[in-house]
């Protein structure tokens, strides 16, 4: 059995530096890595909103509650004053009718 080597082939200069394809690949390693701080900054930016809008929603549920407790304290402070102006109406009114029978 006998085994045959064939001599490799020269390779041709052209191909030895691949200048046109080390030059295709530049542009292309440029546009990945410009994706990726975009998709960084996109993420950062969507990171920053989700966030806004925690805080947006935390400081109205707050004002939501603070013009609640707002609110029922002065329609309880009126529902009093209502009933105290009332007491008194009536207080004059029985005066009234003390002055008149006394009279």
């Amino acid at each position: 059995m006998t085994t045959t080597t064939t001599a490799p082939k020269p390779v041709p200069a052209k191909a030895q530096l691949p200048w046109d394809r080390i030059a295709a690949g530049v542009p292309a390693a440029t546009m990945t890595l410009l994706l990726g701080i975009i998709s960084l900054g996109s993420a950062a930016f969507f990171h920053l909103d989700a966030k806004i809008d925690a805080n947006y929603k935390d400081l109205s549920d707050r004002i939501d509650t603070n013009y609640k407790d707002l609110s029922d304290r002065i329609d309880t402070n009126y529902k009093d004053l209502s009933s105290q102006i009332n007491g008194v109406r009536q207080d004059i009114s029985d005066l009234k009718t003390l002055i008149i029978q006394s009279i």
